[in-house]
């Protein structure tokens, strides 16, 4: 009866969290509420075996992702951690479980900033196929290939090392070849889209244009992701920096009907899209400027915004901007910040 109960609230919350993201207004907050106090009016077994211990944590812990809370959130990812790990049978019948604790333990670890936890879960993450022998599945084998590679082209581009980053690219192509439409469009989506921020790290644009577009132009990706708004953004921002004057107000005004039809009005995306606009009316260099320190000014205000701050894990446009009003590199400036935040 709990278990039911529980899966019911469970998918109603994959469900909102499917549709809309993490928590980025206060109404998406008081749905994601609701579904938890329901949760705790259940009446919970006294003793509870490894299926209902697993779900319960599992039901916790993405509450806490999507309320932004990934402290809490990794807590009850560890416990999911440590139950598997009791009974190593289960990791070796029902691998996919054991690989999902480990990819949203990274992805937790890395909002919390403990990139030497990151590492050593990695390590584990390449690993566990031999240390529990367990047997190739296509299905495994995808769900490896671009999770190990999203996560060292995060580690990269965090550190401003895109160097190191864009030379996954020949290895993720031969995924995308290999595996073909195996692959979920989402997985797909968010290497290219790191791909791309690799490639804009070392100022190689026109590469970077052609990972953007593969997001854009993928007809089987959900409309309602915070991908394609992120790399809607992107793009823009790419054809600001190869001069693209002519495309930039075409772009532009492509990106605003996108936000208007998909009913996107977070102050993030309000604010970059109204400056933009300026900057592709602007007469000269100076005016560009001043348009600059004032994005940069209003994105300062906003940064310490938890709903608005999920816009900086996709790119970090506090240094492109910071970049544009120093005239240095995005890399060296974002290389900087990644050294100061890290000493």
């Amino acid at each position: 009866h709990y278990y039911n109960e529980l899966w019911f609230l469970k998918s109603s919350l994959f469900d909102h969290m499917n549709k809309k993201g993490k928590s980025r207004s206060d109404a998406d907050l008081k749905v994601f509420k609701t579904i938890y106090n329901a949760f705790q009016k259940l009446k919970k077994p006294k003793s509870m075996g490894f299926e209902v211990a697993y779900l319960t944590n599992h039901f916790q812990s993405a509450y806490y992702f999507a309320i932004l809370d990934a402290k809490s959130s990794l807590k009850y990812l560890e416990k999911n951690l440590d139950l598997m790990k009791r009974t190593p049978k289960v990791i070796q019948s029902a691998p996919n479980k054991y690989f999902s604790i480990l990819t949203n333990i990274i992805h937790m670890e890395t909002a919390n900033g403990n990139y030497k936890n990151v590492h050593q879960y990695l390590k584990k993450l390449k690993s566990f196929k031999q240390e529990y022998k367990i047997n190739s599945s296509e299905d495994l084998d995808i769900k490896l290939f671009s999770s190990i590679n999203s996560i060292e082209l995060m580690i990269h581009i965090h550190r401003a090392e895109f160097d190191k980053a864009i030379t996954l690219e020949p290895i993720i192509k031969e995924g995308f070849r290999l595996y073909e439409d195996a692959i979920t469009p989402l997985r797909k989506a968010y290497l290219s889209f790191n791909l791309a921020v690799a490639f804009f790290g070392v100022d190689d644009f026109s590469t970077s244009l052609s990972w953007v577009n593969n997001v854009l132009n993928d007809s089987e990706l959900d409309e309602k992701e915070d991908i394609i708004a992120f790399a809607q953004i992107l793009n823009l921002i790419i054809h600001f920096e190869l001069n693209n004057d002519q495309l930039l107000p075409y772009a532009l005004k492509s990106t605003m009907r996108f936000f208007k039809k998909r009913d996107r009005s977070y102050r993030f995306e309000t604010i970059f899209l109204k400056q933009i606009r300026k900057i592709s009316n602007a007469n000269d260099r100076f005016e560009v400027e001043k348009i600059f320190a004032d994005i940069e000014k209003e994105i300062e205000e906003i940064a310490n915004d938890p709903f608005e701050s999920v816009a900086l894990e996709y790119f970090d446009f506090k240094s492109w901007l910071k970049s544009k009003l120093k005239k240095q590199s995005f890399k060296m400036i974002k290389r900087e910040s990644y050294l100061a935040q890290a000493s």
